[in-house]
C-alpha cells in the first residue's frame, strides 16, 4: 500500500521581503493544515472520531423479534454495515450467507426487521454501523 509522503513546508524566505508579512500568515495556516492531513492519513484517522454514524453492538436471537437501536443522529438512516458477527450459541457455527441488515427508520429508533445470513434458533452478537 502506498504511503503518503510529507509535503515540503512552504517557506517565507522564498518570497520577496515585501510579500513576507502576508505570506507568513498564509503559510502558517497551510503548513499546519498539511501536517494534520498527513498525520491523519498515516494511521491516526479513526472511524468513530471522524465519521457521523452509530457504531453499536447488538445481541439477537433468531428468529428476530422486536429488535431496535436508538437513533441518536437526528437524521434518517440510509444504510447499515455489519462489521462482526459472533455466534454465541455455537462458536464454531458458520453463517448461511453474508449478513445484511434490513431495517426501517422510526421516530428516534431504527427497527431491525431481519438480518440475512443468520442460522435459525441461534444467539448472535453483532457489531453494526448505521450511516445517515
Amino acid at each position: 500500500m502506498a504511503q503518503i509522503n510529507s509535503p515540503s513546508r512552504f517557506k517565507v524566505e522564498d518570497f520577496s521581503p515585501d510579500d513576507r508579512p502576508l505570506v507568513s500568515k498564509l503559510f502558517f495556516i497551510l503548513n499546519n493544515f498539511m501536517e494534520q492531513v498527513v498525520s491523519a492519513l498515516t494511521n491516526n484517522l479513526t472511524f468513530s472520531d471522524n465519521f457521523r454514524a452509530i457504531d453499536t453492538e447488538i445481541i439477537v436471537q433468531t428468529p428476530l423479534s422486536n429488535v431496535s437501536v436508538r437513533n441518536t443522529l437526528n437524521k434518517p438512516i440510509r444504510g447499515a454495515m455489519v462489521l462482526r458477527v459472533d455466534n454465541l450459541t455455537n462458536p464454531n457455527g458458520n453463517l448461511s450467507g453474508a449478513p445484511f441488515v434490513e431495517f426501517v427508520n422510526g421516530v428516534g429508533q431504527i427497527k431491525i426487521n431481519n438480518i440475512t445470513g443468520l442460522t435459525t434458533a441461534t444467539k448472535y452478537r453483532l457489531r453494526v454501523v448505521f450511516f445517515p
